[in-house]
């Protein structure tokens, strides 16, 4: 019988214990690699989905539900009462009013603001309010929690609402806290956005790279990225949009050779009437003529190319002659 050998485990100091999370988050950290490979992962992701917009829609709504979660959680973060809030679109993308062109324009150039209503679906849509004071948001959470002596949460007019598309992230530019407390307190509505900015042609001139948004036509940094999430965002929109586009090329190229081919079609008369003529071509009247010649211009305006001659077939060989028996 083989000898079994018992190893006694080193027994862990105290103060190993107390760095051991430290070591495990550090151990995590480094598994999940610098923002750049995390970006390229699920870019991935999305490439898996990208057929379906409710997905890519969906990707976009988890990583806005992180940056939701930061943003109402900072203000309760800080040693201060209040804290600094930069310009909302700035502090999650880049810099509004960075040079996009060569011919410099910038956002407020390639999407100018829409003053025109629009819903917001407050479970639908990822509002990012920015409290900046503890009091003021304690004072919200508890008033406006149920029983609270505000009453129920109701929009109010000194909400204003940036929505953007077509990621619809929501961007506050007043009421945060009593904003904040209504979607946290779990409350559902639908709200009136002041302002519509479509990025679409935007975020076709900016790209990100997992460290920097970058231009296209030059590929020079315009900002650094506040947050993997943010550039995730952006990223995931871009996709959406040049799978839109390509499903949407896709249908109209198909739809338009549809229409082309039902056009090329003869109208069943004048097949018919061709047939006709064709056995007894002493028939054929004046109005026959002209329909069959306005019939051959609408080919040659529908098909322009000229055909190719069909190849002429040789000619047979002639058989030889017979020989005579002698």
């Amino acid at each position: 019988m083989s000898e079994v050998h018992v190893i006694r485990a080193r027994k862990m100091s105290a103060r190993e214990r107390v760095n051991m999370p430290m070591r495990a988050w550090r151990a995590m950290k480094k598994a999940q690699g610098t923002p750049r490979q995390q970006l390229e992962r699920i870019l991935e992701f999305a490439h898996e989905v990208e057929n379906t917009p409710a997905a890519l829609r969906a990707l976009i709504r988890i990583f806005g539900m992180q940056l939701q979660a930061m943003a109402f959680s900072q203000v309760v973060r800080q040693t201060a009462n209040r804290v600094a809030v930069p310009h909302a679109f700035d502090d999650l993308f880049f810099d509004w009013y960075a040079s996009l062109t060569k011919a410099g324009q910038k956002i407020e150039d390639l999407a100018p603001d829409r003053h025109r209503p629009d819903d917001i679906d407050m479970r639908r849509d990822i509002i990012i309010p920015q409290p900046w004071s503890r009091g003021r948001l304690a004072q919200a959470l508890e008033n406006l929690a149920p029983g609270g002596e505000w009453g129920p949460w109701k929009s109010e007019p000194n909400h204003q609402l940036e929505l953007l598309l077509p990621m619809r992230i929501v961007l506050v530019n007043g009421g945060n806290h009593s904003l904040t407390a209504g979607i946290a307190l779990d409350n559902v509505g639908v709200l009136k956005a002041d302002l519509v900015v479509d990025l679409s042609t935007v975020i076709a001139r900016v790209r990100c790279d997992g460290e920097y948004f970058r231009r296209t036509f030059d590929d020079a940094a315009i900002g650094k990225i506040a947050s993997l999430e943010s550039a995730a965002i952006w990223e995931i929109s871009r996709l959406r949009i040049a799978s839109a586009t390509r499903s949407t090329d896709t249908t109209t190229l198909i739809r338009k050779e549809q229409e082309m081919a039902e056009k090329q079609k003869p109208k069943p008369p004048i097949v018919k009437r061709a047939a006709i003529l064709l056995k007894e071509p002493e028939k054929a009247t004046n109005t026959d003529v002209k329909k069959m010649a306005a019939r051959i211009l609408d080919d040659q305006k529908n098909d322009p190319e000229p055909h190719k001659p069909a190849p002429e077939k040789a000619a047979p060989k002639p058989k030889p002659a017979p020989k005579r028996k002698k």
